[in-house]
C-alpha cells in the first residue's frame, strides 16, 4: 500500500488516495485532513510495520529486521512500533521541551533561546509588536519548519502566514510523514522566537542514559550544510552521515564539559535521544531534543556504521504499544 497515490480519474481530473482511502482531488481542501487523519489513526501495528518497511526499502533499498533489530535503522525503527513513552510528546514539542529542559535543570533559563510567543495560526500573531530586526516563525510539531525573518518591514506577511498556517495542518505533523510516534499526540503551535546568531549546532548522541559521540553541523537548513562526527574526547571520527564533511579545524568550546553533562540528565531513561545544542560566541543555548535521527532512514559511510551504533543501543524490554 502507497502512503500516497494521485491517479487519473474518470472525465473530470485526478483522484488522490491517502494509505487506500478514495478522495476526489477537488474536495481536498476540505476533506483531507479528516480522511488523513482517520486512516492513519485505524493502522494496525501489522499495517504500520508494513508501510515502515515499505519506506525504508524506498529510501534505502534495504529491509527492517523486526523480530531481532540488530542495526541502528532497525532499532529506531522498532522504537517507532513499540516504544511509546508519553514523555517524548512532550519533548518532541519545540515548546514542552522547553519545560522539561528546566525540570532537569532549574533556573537555567539563561540556556533557552527567548520566545516571543506562542500562537494557535499566524492570524493571532501581532507583527507590529515584534521587533523589526530579527526573529524566527517556527513550528513545534515538525522538523525543519521554520522562517528566519531578518526585518519585518520586508516581510510579505500574505506568503508568511501561507506558509505557516501549512506547518499546524494535520499534514505539518512529523509523524505523517515517517511515523516518528513522539511527534503523533503534539498539539500544533506556531512558535515565534527571537534570532539567535550561532558559530555552529554541536548534537550530542546518546545511547541508554549515555552519550557516546556527537556531530558538529555548520551552516544547519542551508544548501551548505556540512557535518563531521567525534569521540567524546574530540577526536574524529571516519564517517559521512547524509551531509558532507568538513575540513576546517573546530576549536572545542569552553563549555563542552557542561554539555555533555546536560545531555547526559536529558537522555535518562530513553533509549535514544539526540540532545541538540547551539554554540555561540560566548557559551551555547539548548536547541531541541530528536528521537529518530534522520527519521530511521540513515545513509552511513562506511555502512558499518549502521552496526556499530546499533550494537550501543539496548531496546527496552517492555513495549508500550
Amino acid at each position: 500500500m502507497k502512503l500516497i497515490e494521485i491517479a487519473k480519474s474518470c472525465s473530470w481530473g485526478y483522484h488522490l488516495r491517502v494509505l487506500g482511502i478514495g478522495l476526489p482531488f477537488p474536495r481536498i481542501p476540505t476533506k483531507v485532513s479528516r480522511i488523513w487523519k482517520r486512516r492513519f489513526a485505524s493502522l494496525s501495528k501489522d499495517e504500520l510495520m508494513t508501510l515502515i518497511s515499505a519506506q525504508c526499502h524506498d529510501i534505502l533499498g534495504s529491509e527492517i529486521n523486526w523480530t531481532q533489530p540488530k542495526t541502528f535503522n532497525d532499532k529506531l525503527n522498532w522504537l517507532k512500533v513499540n516504544y511509546h513513552n508519553p514523555l517524548l510528546t512532550i519533548c518532541a514539542d519545540k515548546v514542552k521541551a522547553r519545560d522539561f529542559f528546566l525540570s532537569k535543570f532549574p533556573g537555567r533559563e539563561d540556556l533557552l533561546v527567548r520566545q516571543l510567543g506562542v500562537y494557535d495560526r499566524f492570524e493571532d500573531i501581532d507583527i507590529d509588536s515584534l521587533p523589526v530586526e530579527a526573529f524566527v516563525l517556527k513550528s513545534n510539531w515538525g522538523s525543519g519548519a521554520q522562517l528566519i525573518v531578518n526585518d519585518k518591514r520586508g516581510l510579505n506577511r500574505s506568503k508568511a502566514r501561507k506558509i505557516a498556517n501549512k506547518w499546524i495542518r494535520i499534514q505539518g505533523n512529523h509523524y505523517y510523514d515517517f511515523f516518528e510516534w513522539g511527534y503523533k499526540n503534539i498539539e500544533p503551535k506556531i512558535v515565534v522566537e527571537s534570532f539567535l546568531s550561532f558559530k555552529y549546532k554541536l548534537e550530542i548522541f546518546c545511547f541508554n542514559g549515555e552519550p557516546r559521540f556527537f556531530w558538529i553541523v555548520l551552516n544547519d537548513k542551508t544548501k551548505n550544510t556540512q557535518a563531521n562526527f567525534y569521540n567524546l574526547d574530540w577526536t574524529r571520527m571516519p564517517i559521512k552521515n547524509h551531509y558532507p564533511n568538513f575540513s576546517e579545524k573546530v576549536d572545542r568550546p569552553e563549555k563542552y564539559e557542561e554539555m555533555l553533562e546536560m545531555a547526559r540528565g536529558l537522555s535518562a531513561g530513553f533509549p535514544f535521544v539526540r540532545c541538540d545544542f547551539y554554540v555561540t560566541g560566548n557559551g551555547f543555548r539548548f536547541s531541541e531534543l530528536t528521537f529518530y535521527h534522520w527519521a530511521g532512514y540513515c545513509e552511513f559511510s562506511p555502512d558499518d556504521y549502521n552496526s556499530i551504533w546499533g550494537d550501543m543501543l539496548t531496546l527496552p524490554e517492555k513495549r508500550n504499544d
